[in-house]
């Protein structure tokens, strides 16, 4: 049987428009894609694009958001990521939006971010590290940037 939860995501150019909770009886995943043995001759395929977190810094973007964000986009779709949202920084620069990923990186069981460039995390090295930790070590998360 497989049971499916669903939640909407934002991006429609996703191949997959839902993120699936999933529990599985009689299905056997191989490669990303999941095959569900059924009486029916042609099994049903699923596949679940796994999601990518966008984080800008407003002060550093400089009224470039817009044109960021389908760089980071277009970064995801590249490497068979879905793209969820963009967590923007205020100018304040408080790290409010920073937590808020965070916690939606753990919520959503997320493990990608996508940066402009790693100045957008801090200016300097050793914030910059923490920073870094912080998403490898409370969401398993890598980072990817759109300038390398």
């Amino acid at each position: 049987m497989l049971d499916m939860g669903a939640e909407s995501l934002p991006d429609p150019s996703c191949s997959s428009q839902m993120q699936l909770h999933l529990s599985l009886q009689g299905a056997v995943p191989h490669n990303g894609v999941i095959h569900i043995r059924t009486a029916v001759p042609n099994p049903t395929e699923v596949r679940v694009e796994a999601l990518i977190y966008g984080y800008v810094r407003d002060d550093l973007a400089d009224g470039h958001s817009e044109e960021l964000e389908d760089a980071m986009t277009s970064l995801a779709r590249e490497e068979g990521l879905c793209f969820a949202a963009t967590f923007h920084e205020s100018t304040s620069g408080d790290g409010t939006a920073f937590a808020e990923l965070t916690q939606e990186l753990k919520r959503a069981d997320a493990h990608h971010v996508v940066v402009p460039s790693l100045d957008h995390l801090a200016g300097q090295t050793i914030p910059r590290d923490i920073l870094l930790a912080k998403l490898a070590q409370e969401a398993a998360a890598q980072v990817w940037t759109i300038d390398s």
